[in-house]
């Protein structure tokens, strides 16, 4: 007979060995299923990542695709900006021509090209771009206010000019014309606003200084000191030794003995040393018909074919000659016949010419 405590470990024994038949039987039985379901969380895991991995490649791709673009759009306003300030220059060139003073430095727009790194923009190069626009807007809009006070100048100026030839009675017909040009017709591209007022405005700046050319080789200055008073006009008057109308050539200047007396435009000593009536004379061809003649000097500065400046001495005021006292007498002659130097005066005061000094 087997103790009840025999039994009982044996049923033990049985109960745990039995338990591990079965637990080895359900992991055998399910272990594959369990490592399938493991495999294929793993798989859903791997698939969530690489789905990720591939959106955060594909968005550094748009956004260094993004960044490219605006940098290409950086370099297309640059490129823009350059071409402005070339413009500019070239206008400032233009301007100084127009004007023959050399270009001004602040008109000059620098503008430097930003270095982005690694294909990005540098950062506040936009608002960098905005303040180099505007300090060209700047420059731009300075050059248009140069050129319309160039042309408001040049028109006046002008104006002044032909009117003083006109009170001379000269016109046009002493006016140097343009150069010689010609050729066919062929339209020129459209320019812009500023190119096409720009040719006007040369246009005319050309025409002002032929005037002015022409200007300067006229006796228009005067010939003594402001404060020297006409005695005796230009035309008929009564001889002051005859009693009796005569013809007065120029005008009389009463001055000081010794008064320097100056030419009144530049030319050449046509003829200097005693002439008769004129006592010492000096004669000054101004080129085109035009000269001067100074007399009853007391001294003659210059010799015959000799270069003057207008404003240089050419004698001193004196009365020899046919003279009743010290005075100036001066004439004005076109191709040899003398006419009243008051005309050249007055263009002279017309233009602000004050006497040569």
């Amino acid at each position: 007979m087997i103790g009840r405590r025999t039994f009982a470990v044996s049923i033990a024994v049985f109960a745990g060995v039995l338990s591990w038949a079965v637990g080895l039987t359900s992991y055998v039985i399910f272990r594959d299923e369990a490592l399938a379901g493991l495999a294929h969380h793993y798989r859903d895991a791997a698939m969530v990542y690489e789905d990720r991995i591939s959106e955060l490649k594909a968005e550094i791709e748009k956004t260094r695709t993004r960044r490219m673009v605006e940098y290409e759009q950086l370099e297309r306003k640059i490129e823009g900006l350059f071409k402005r300030q070339a413009a500019i220059e070239t206008r400032q060139q233009t301007l100084s021509t127009l004007t023959e003073r050399p270009a001004k430095a602040q008109t000059r727009a620098e503008t430097a090209r930003p270095k982005p790194e690694a294909g990005l923009v540098a950062p506040g190069s936009g608002r960098q771009l905005v303040a180099l626009h505007q300090l060209l807007d700047r420059a731009e809009r300075s050059q248009a206010t140069i050129l319309d006070r160039i042309e408001a100048q040049t028109e006046a100026r002008s104006r002044r000019l032909r009117a003083a030839l006109d009170d001379l009675g000269l016109g046009a017909a002493r006016v140097p014309s343009a150069a010689p040009m010609g050729g066919p017709f062929v339209p020129a591209a459209p320019e812009t606003n500023f190119e096409a007022r720009a040719a006007r405005v040369a246009a005319a700046v050309d025409d002002m200084r032929r005037l002015e050319k022409a200007i300067a080789t006229m006796p228009l200055g005067r010939p003594i000191g402001r404060d020297a008073e006409v005695t005796s006009g230009f035309g008929v008057r009564l001889d002051p030794f005859l009693r009796r109308p005569a013809q007065h050539g120029g005008i009389d200047f009463r001055a000081d003995t010794g008064t320097p007396v100056r030419a009144t435009a530049a030319g050449q000593v046509k003829e200097a040393g005693w002439q008769g009536g004129y006592g010492n004379m000096v004669e000054i061809d101004h080129g085109n018909g035009l000269s001067t003649v100074f007399g009853h000097l007391s001294a003659i500065e210059v010799v015959e074919g000799q270069t003057v400046r207008s404003g240089q001495m050419v004698g001193r005021v004196g009365s020899t000659g046919r003279s009743t006292g010290p005075h100036l007498h001066y004439e004005t002659r076109i191709a040899g016949e003398a006419v009243d130097p008051q005309r050249f005066l007055r263009a002279g005061v017309r233009l602000g010419l004050s006497e040569s000094d």
